[in-house]
């Protein structure tokens, strides 16, 4: 979390955003033992939420279908916006082209699987993506080392790996499960709606713009 608070300042803040671990009570473990310490561990987290407006959902609950096999609440958010395709776009907007630049810029990749992001709509429209800045955070040690930030962990911190392991991760995370996912349900709902996504190789490639990934 220290890391990425002095980073913040210079990120793509456009419709993306990492909420910061502040910071976390437990029992005492000399007490209680180790155990019973860990299970009992509550994060304070930022809440950037305290204003009128769209509230964010998990991503991984938006996807999911309803007790009696209702269409997932992301359904009704694209039918709502209209426009497949646009709407698909305006999530890889807020979501991918963000996180890819944040590797590639400043060597940050963010475990940002569906039950870890929340998205913000309006009037089914993709807003906002937020991103939970938990233990699976990795960063590239040359990259960081580039850009004069390395010395902000410590030596030898898990969280760092090598600039090669670092780009597969980030390569893999954002795409194995959120992104493929959400492609595929839009691509269903296009089938539906006789309206499926008109996203070729060119506008992928629009969103992984950036040098050196």
């Amino acid at each position: 979390s220290a890391l990425v608070a002095g980073l913040a300042e210079r990120w793509p803040h456009d419709g993306f955003g990492v909420l910061l671990e502040t910071g976390y009570r437990m029992l005492d473990p000399s007490i209680v033992g180790a155990q019973l310490a860990a299970d009992s561990a509550v994060l304070f987290r930022q809440h950037p939420f305290a204003v009128t407006g769209p509230a964010p959902r998990v991503l991984a609950g938006l996807l999911e279908e309803g007790p009696d096999g209702e269409p997932p609440e992301l359904v009704r958010c694209v039918h709502e916006a209209g426009d497949v395709t646009d709407w698909l776009r305006r999530y890889l907007d807020v979501s991918l082209r963000p996180l890819l630049t944040l590797f590639a810029q400043e060597g940050l990749s963010f475990e940002a699987h569906v039950q870890n992001s929340l998205l913000c709509t309006d009037g089914g429209w993709p807003v906002h993506l937020w991103v939970r800045d938990m233990e699976g955070a990795s960063a590239s040690r040359e990259r960081l080392a580039h850009n004069g930030t390395l010395d902000a962990l410590p030596t030898g911190s898990p969280v760092l790996y090598d600039d090669a392991e670092a780009a597969f991760d980030m390569k893999i995370r954002p795409l194995r499960q959120p992104v493929f996912e959400i492609i595929d349900l839009t691509w269903r709902i296009g089938e539906i709606k006789n309206d499926r996504p008109n996203l070729h190789v060119p506008d992928i490639q629009e969103h992984i713009y950036l040098r050196g990934l």
